[in-house]
Formats: structure tokens, C-alpha cells, sequence
């Protein structure tokens, strides 16, 4: 048996209290109350939290409970009531508990300012009982981290890959969705495709090389996911200047869920320049997944047209089509997705 006074309050818990006499609870509950309440601890009523500390999801709400010891010889007033406060703390917001024989429960609230507070619960029409405190700490929020912290990106754009940290002791929510947005001077290709705990998306210039700007991904589904930046760069396409371009007619093709998808392009041929007779095309998929039908094909004098599969277990890819002939053409690129 132990009578040590110096045992700290907020570390006892309602499992400690059930394993204790009953004479012995209210002693420790009271070890800064008055020598004269000490004296006579079993004629005190405490009311107790069952842990020392609770953590609260952000802009969530948790059930927390706890034990109404009566003083020695008594029972629980049926009409007890409650108030609930957070001393010099805000952003939280906590129920009356709700009493059932010597247990309660209340459930408290985490609002966008909370952090961590004292949560006090004392008796409105029964001041005898000793009020009870807790701490109550909002949980680290989860997070949407980008990749890389900066990136180039060209006309033809550039994949962005992420991941989802989900929130201390918590899961991913199996319904988050993404949003990707950037300022002035770039453009979202393909908005977030989220696949487990990661995520990918395409970003495009679309100002002057050298153009400055910020990507930044949030959660439109749960809004207290920390949202994810990276800097952007607009860089120039490496394409030679006076001589033919592969040039894909759009940025980005929409493939349909089953069957093939016919992609076009045209070469660019300057003035002065004549195209070469005997060029020759070839294209490359990013993802194995998504297979180049065939070779690309000249449709025209100066068109050109290039076949993908749509398959349903990838959702985008990029393709990069050159001349294996003439290789001063540079490369080009164009992305598709099939949602």
C-alpha cells in the first residue's frame, strides 16, 4: 500500500483510482488541496479523466470519458451538472459530460486556432467535487508533400509526383481527393491522380523562359490536409531554330476507357527549308502500360499521326516521338489520359 502524497495528480488515471482504496483516490486527487481536506480525504468527491492527455484530430472531434468518485458513503447525484471550460485557451470546444452510474463521457471539438489547452470540467451545483483536468492537443494535421521542392517545366510540361503523410496516429482517408493549382504563367495539365499514398500530375508553362511561378497542391476533400508548393521555372522547348519541328497539335489527348486513341501532329518546316524524303518517325510511351500501335505514320506532306492503346489500369501517360533520321529535329512530347 502506498501513502506517498508527492505522486503528481495528472498522471493518475481512472484504472489507477479502480485499483486503489478507496480512502487512498481521494488523498492523491487532493495533494493540493487544503491539510484539513487531506486530513479527511474520504469525505471528498473528485471528478476524473481517464488519461493525462488526449489528442484531438485537426478540425475533428473525440469522445473522452472519465469517473465521478463520491465522497465515502455517498453516490453520484442524479442531478449533477457540469461546466466545461479551457482556461486561457480558445479554439476548442468541449460537451457536458454525460453521466452513466460513476462514468462519463463528453466529446470535444478542435477548431482552425486550436493547439493545446488544459480542458477543466467541474461540478455547477456540487462544488464539493473536485474538478477534474485533462490536456488536450491538437494532432499533428496530415500533409501533401510535393516531390521536389522547384521545377522546369517547358511548354510540352513536366510530371509532378508527390506523396500523403496522413495525420499522427491516423489513417488516409480512402476518399481524399487533390486539387493542383499554380499562378499566372502556367497551367495545369492533368489535375492530381491519387493512387494509394501517392499522387502525379502534369504542369505546363505557358509564359516567356526565365518566368517565375508556384505550384501548390491541397486537399478539396479534407481541407485540414497541410497543403503541398513547389517553385516553378518556365524553361524554353529544346527545339532547333531553321530547320523542321515535330510539333503534337494538342498538349494533352483524352483517350477513350476502350480503344485505341489516333494522336496527330505536323512538322513545321521554315522557309527556305525543305522537308527530308526520306524521314522517318518513332515514338516511345512512358508507361509500359499504354503501347504505340504500330510506327508513327507521315499522314500528309506535313502531318503525321501516331496510335496509343487506352488501357484502364493506368490512367495517363506522355509520349515522346523524334526522327531516328534526323535527329536535329528534336524531340516532342504530348501527354494523354483516359479520365
Amino acid at each position: 500500500m502506498n501513502d506517498s502524497k508527492d505522486e503528481t495528480p495528472h498522471l493518475i488515471s481512472r484504472r489507477t483510482v479502480a485499483k486503489t482504496a478507496a480512502w487512498a483516490a481521494p488523498a492523491i486527487a487532493l495533494a493540493a488541496a487544503s491539510p484539513a481536506h487531506a486530513a479527511s480525504s474520504g469525505e471528498v468527491a473528485m471528478i476524473l479523466f481517464d488519461e493525462p492527455s488526449y489528442e484531438v484530430p485537426p478540425l475533428g472531434t473525440i469522445t473522452i470519458t472519465g469517473t465521478l468518485v463520491p465522497a465515502k458513503g455517498s453516490k453520484v447525484p442524479a442531478d449533477i451538472a457540469f461546466n466545461v471550460n479551457f482556461p486561457g485557451a480558445t479554439g476548442f470546444y468541449g460537451t457536458p459530460p454525460v453521466v452513466s452510474g460513476t462514468t462519463f463521457s463528453m466529446t470535444v471539438t478542435a477548431y482552425s486556432n486550436a493547439t493545446t489547452a488544459t480542458l477543466r470540467v467541474s461540478s455547477s451545483n456540487y462544488p464539493a467535487y473536485t474538478p477534474g483536468t485533462t490536456t488536450v492537443t491538437v494532432a499533428k494535421p496530415g500533409a501533401i508533400l510535393v516531390g521536389e521542392p522547384s521545377y522546369d517545366v517547358s511548354q510540352a510540361g513536366v510530371s509532378v509526383r508527390g506523396s500523403l503523410e496522413a495525420p499522427q496516429g491516423g489513417t488516409l482517408p480512402e476518399d481524399i481527393t487533390l486539387v493542383a493549382s499554380t499562378t499566372d504563367g502556367f497551367e495545369v495539365l492533368i489535375q492530381p491522380l491519387v493512387t494509394g499514398n501517392t499522387y502525379e500530375l502534369v504542369v505546363r508553362g505557358t509564359a516567356a523562359p526565365g518566368t517565375t511561378g508556384t505550384l501548390t497542391v491541397s486537399s478539396s476533400s479534407h481541407p485540414a490536409y497541410t497543403p503541398g508548393t513547389a517553385a516553378l521555372t518556365a524553361a524554353g522547348d529544346d527545339t532547333p531554330t531553321g530547320v523542321p519541328q515535330l510539333v503534337f497539335n494538342q498538349p494533352l489527348y483524352i483517350a477513350p476507357g476502350a480503344g485505341p486513341l489516333d494522336i496527330p501532329g505536323t512538322i513545321i518546316v521554315p522557309p527556305g527549308v525543305t522537308l527530308p524524303s526520306d524521314i522517318t518517325l518513332t515514338a516511345q510511351s512512358a508507361v509500359k502500360a499504354w503501347e504505340i500501335i504500330g510506327t508513327p505514320q507521315m499522314s500528309g506532306p506535313d502531318t503525321f499521326r501516331v496510335v496509343i492503346s487506352a488501357p484502364v489500369e493506368r490512367a495517363m501517360t506522355y509520349i515522346m516521338l523524334w526522327s531516328p533520321s534526323h535527329l536535329e529535329f528534336g524531340f516532342v512530347y504530348t501527354w494523354v489520359k483516359n479520365f
